[in-house]
Parts: C-alpha cells; structure tokens; sequence
C-alpha cells in the first residue's frame, strides 16, 4: 500500500522532531488544498512537552544554513516552533492581526510557482534536519 505524500512528509516530519524530545503537539500544512489543485507554502508547527536547552538557537541557525530552494527559518511563538519559509515569515510581520493560514493562501495565489517550490524543498529541508540531529556540528 503507498502512502500519500502529504501522509509520508507529515510522518517523516513528527520522526525527525519527535528525535529531540517527547512532542506534546504536532501539526503541519503540506501545502496542498483539499482539492490538491491550489497550493501554499507549507508550514509545520509544533510544541515539546520540555524544550531541549538551547534548541532554538540551534534550529534556527541549522534551518537557515540550508540551501534549498526557498529560504526557511524557525519563529517561535509562545512555546511552539513554526518551521515555514523565510518569505511567509517576513509577510507575516509586515501583516500583522492576519493569520498564518491567510497569509500562506494569498502568497499561493499571487506567487504559485513560489508555494510549488516551497513544497517540493520541505522533504530536502527534512532530510537535511534528520542528518545534523544525528551528526551535530558535522
């Protein structure tokens, strides 16, 4: 039986975070709409039970000094960290009051070669996250 690749990227994903700590929550937008013909940046957001000491600083710097194709970075609002791509977070502070998710959807429709980019780099981005957690400082 194949998994859909929205169900694999959302599973590869919990894995390679779930290898830092226990994860008290885990969501994620793969980027694709429930008629899966529009598409939005994705964004995978989630929160550990204890947040590993100096884990932020460590994502953060990990998750920029990838070179896909799309810029990503790391924000941390209250206690949950939100993996999503530099341009979604930039818009995101320029918009402020407006949500995650309407911010994502409008980048989509203005920019879909970007969103359809964005989608395709998560897996590289996760692949790239699973080897420096297992070879930190590699």
């Amino acid at each position: 039986m194949t998994v859909p690749e929205p169900v694999a990227v959302s599973s590869e994903a919990l894995r390679i975070f779930a290898l830092i700590g226990d994860i008290e929550w885990f969501g994620i937008d793969v980027g694709y709409d429930d008629g899966g013909t529009r598409r939005t940046p994705p964004q995978i957001v989630w929160r550990f039970e204890i947040e590993p000491e100096g884990f932020l600083e460590w994502l953060r710097d990990t998750v920029e000094g990838y070179e896909g194709t799309v810029a990503w970075t790391i924000d941390q609002p209250d206690r949950n960290f939100l993996l999503l791509p530099k341009r979604v977070s930039e818009e995101l502070v320029a918009r402020a009051g407006v949500s995650g998710k309407d911010v994502a959807r409008d980048i989509g429709i203005a920019d879909p070669e970007f969103a359809n980019d964005a989608i395709s780099d998560l897996r590289p981005l996760l692949a790239f996250l699973r080897a420096a957690i297992a070879h930190p400082g590699a």
